[in-house]
């Protein structure tokens, strides 16, 4: 298949730890966005955010669809309700099609000496065990509720 092929025009997407633009994240963000999807930056903090903005703007002027970035901790039960609600009231959706776990908790250990607790605190959850906030939702999508 020829890369921009693919069409997600319509669809919404959530990408954690995308904030950087030289990061793997924002490279993620930029296919969908070349693709159609509406697209939420992350990044950790307020700290962070102008350069997330720059790069939500940047995507935006370069492809045409609406991004926004949102900010928080992924291993942080209140903020990752506040992320999904913004990014469902941000875009008027009730639901997000497509949710990356690219954010990464700063650890620089290697990779096969993480334990599960290390890889548990990287993602946001969306699989419906009883850690995912109630906004994530359960199943295929990221919703408002169950």
């Amino acid at each position: 298949m020829a890369p921009d092929t693919l069409s997600l025009a319509g669809k919404t997407a959530l990408i954690t730890g995308s904030g950087r633009e030289n990061g793997v994240g924002a490279a993620i963000a930029r296919g969908f966005a070349r693709s159609g999807a509406a697209v939420a930056i992350h990044c950790l903090s307020e700290g962070s955010k102008p350069r997330a903005e720059k790069l939500a703007a940047n995507i935006t002027t370069e492809f045409g669809t609406k991004t926004i970035v949102v900010h928080g901790s992924v291993s942080d039960y209140k903020a990752t309700r506040e992320m999904v609600s913004q990014v469902l009231k941000e875009f008027d959706v009730d639901h997000i099609d497509i949710l990356v776990n690219n954010a990464a908790d700063g650890s620089s250990q290697p990779l096969l000496d993480a334990t599960p607790e290390h890889l548990e605190r990287s993602r946001l959850p969306a699989d419906g065990r009883e850690t995912a906030p109630p906004s994530i939702g359960h199943g295929e999508w990221v919703t408002g509720g169950p």
